[in-house]
């Protein structure tokens, strides 16, 4: 429908997730990079057609997906999330939607992804297992 009306905006939600391999989110992560690429490529074919498609990738926004987690600099509530995002609209097709995720990216791209993955991701993500396994226990015992 865009299409005949010649302008529009898809906004695609991805993950910061899509940017570099994540161990034990290997599914998560190669289905968000799929969703990215696939946006991406969208956009330019319909770039010409005053239709915008945007790509959000976005770290850690705090929602009940995991686990209404604390806000701080690097997790955002979802109100300032997308306020902040929104505001990207038209001004880039791919884009973190917000200042510490960018800011998170950038941080990562400054190592080798394998470097990177194996002293950062690795750790990060078995911690979260563990976390989330000593929780799914403790709801077993009760």
């Amino acid at each position: 429908m865009f299409h005949f009306r010649k302008k529009g905006v898809i906004i695609n939600l991805s993950s910061i997730f899509s940017t570099a391999p994540v161990p034990l989110m290997a599914l998560y992560s190669g289905t968000k990079a799929f969703g990215s690429l696939f946006s991406e490529s969208l956009a330019a074919e319909y770039k010409d057609k005053g239709i915008i498609i945007q790509t959000v990738t976005p770290s850690f926004v705090s929602t009940k997906m995991i686990g209404n987690l604390a806000t701080n600099f690097f997790v955002a509530t979802p109100k300032s999330f997308v306020r902040c995002a929104l505001s990207t609209v038209g001004l880039a097709s791919n884009t973190c939607g917000y200042f510490s995720h960018s800011l998170q990216l950038w941080l990562a791209g400054l190592f080798p992804r394998d470097v990177f993955c194996n002293w950062v991701t690795m750790p990060v993500m078995k911690k979260l297992r563990q976390l989330g396994m000593e929780e799914l226990q403790s709801k077993k015992k009760k």
